[in-house]
């Protein structure tokens, strides 16, 4: 039955392609399979009952505080300095001592060139990685705490694909002036994921609360979108589709003092919100029946909590492209280290996504140092192998 469902909807994607675009061109196949193919996800989603969805979910143990947070999170932090400082002299086309680079932060010396490359490039960059990685990599935390599933990141909702969606919308629409526009691209971004994330919260509206519902129904509008987004994005200028595709793969190109202030204020107001629902967290990852019988209102809550973690990826999507592998590596190392008490959890997982980004960075200007490497595809490249060391256990 499968294969002749598969092949149906294969042979009824194509003759659409071919019946709405005529001679004159052809969309290709996959945009037309997965616009087809996400609203019937959505339905026989929805037809599902919650105990039908919930039985193939993987739940998460009861947090275990074992661990030693007091002792891990002070090493995190001394492992970030020191990429940091290993960042702030090698990462570039000019080698800036660790020493100059004091006498110029303190203003005692330097060159007017060393001045010019650690403040309006070096220290913009390293800050707004530092910023970015810690907020995708908190956003993952609480994402994976609400929906129980270690295996969820900050774009199951549909957050990078509205996002990228939104922003390809924005070139197709204004073409190459948005590309000189500090702020046209990041509030595009911004919008595309929110309307994506409100899209995927309407479609599960009339149904109990069910998060393997929602997640499921995000991946369907996941698709969707991402379909669209390559679309549109082969109907644009090829400039225009170079700037798309390096934003889909994250990249810190777009780093300024700008930028690294409105995300350090924006931040600044958000994650301490978030911390503060830790103990929630906590009680969530027991499951939905102990949440509501220890006194949790499991439905209030986890909106709060994904509106929450929504803002803050959708703020460091907008600025930085897709880098939500982040989202979901590091809060798996920070449970590793800290155990599963997400106050603690929170602030490993920030320090490590941080930490992970900016080495990142590092690594790609050192390796191909007249060709930047996408910070997103150095992440992956970092996070790949330890996540299957994870999966192997």
């Amino acid at each position: 039955l499968s294969i002749v469902v598969g092949a149906g909807l294969t042979a009824l994607a194509d003759l659409g392609s071919r019946t709405v675009f005529g001679m004159g061109g052809e969309i290709p196949l996959g945009v037309v399979t997965a616009v087809l193919g996400a609203p019937c996800f959505v339905w026989l989603i929805r037809g599902h009952s919650k105990e039908q969805l919930d039985g193939g979910t993987p739940a998460s143990p009861a947090p275990r505080t074992h661990r030693y947070p007091r002792r891990v999170l002070p090493l995190l932090i001394s492992v970030l300095l020191l990429v940091t400082v290993g960042a702030v002299e090698f990462g570039g086309y000019a080698h800036l001592s660790v020493g100059k680079a004091m006498k110029v932060l303190l203003g005692y010396g330097g060159s007017i060139e060393e001045h010019l490359v650690l403040w309006s490039f070096r220290l913009p960059r390293i800050a707004f990685a530092l910023l970015v990685g810690g907020g995708i990599a908190v956003s993952g935390a609480v994402i994976q705490g609400v929906f129980r599933n270690d295996l969820a990141e900050p774009g199951i909702l549909g957050i990078s694909a509205g996002a990228s969606l939104g922003m390809v919308l924005s070139l197709g629409a204004l073409g190459h002036a948005v590309l000189r526009s500090t702020f046209v691209l990041p509030v595009a971004a911004i919008g595309g994921a929110l309307a994506a994330v409100i899209f995927v919260c309407v479609l599960c509206l009339d149904a109990h609360h069910s998060s393997p519902r929602l997640l499921l129904t995000g991946v369907a509008v996941s698709a969707a979108l991402s379909a669209l987004t390559l679309f549109i994005s082969l109907q644009i200028s090829s400039e225009a589709y170079s700037f798309a595709v390096a934003f889909s793969a994250g990249s810190l190109s777009a780093a300024d003092w700008n930028y690294v202030l409105a995300l350090a204020v924006w931040l600044g107001l958000l994650i301490p919100l978030v911390w503060s629902f830790a103990p929630v967290l906590n009680v969530l990852r027991l499951g939905e029946h102990s949440a509501t019988g220890l006194g949790v209102r499991v439905a209030a809550c986890s909106f709060v909590l994904l509106a929450l973690a929504v803002a803050v990826c959708a703020s460091c999507m907008a600025l930085a492209g897709g880098l939500l592998f982040i989202g979901l590596i590091a809060p798996h190392v920070a449970r590793r280290l800290v155990g599963s008490d997400h106050g603690a959890v929170i602030p490993a997982a920030g320090l490590v996504g941080s930490t992970l980004l900016v080495l990142a960075d590092l690594l790609a200007g050192r390796i191909m140092p007249s060709a930047e490497i996408p910070a997103g595809v150095m992440v992956s490249i970092l996070g790949a192998p330890y996540f299957l060391y994870l999966l192997r256990r």
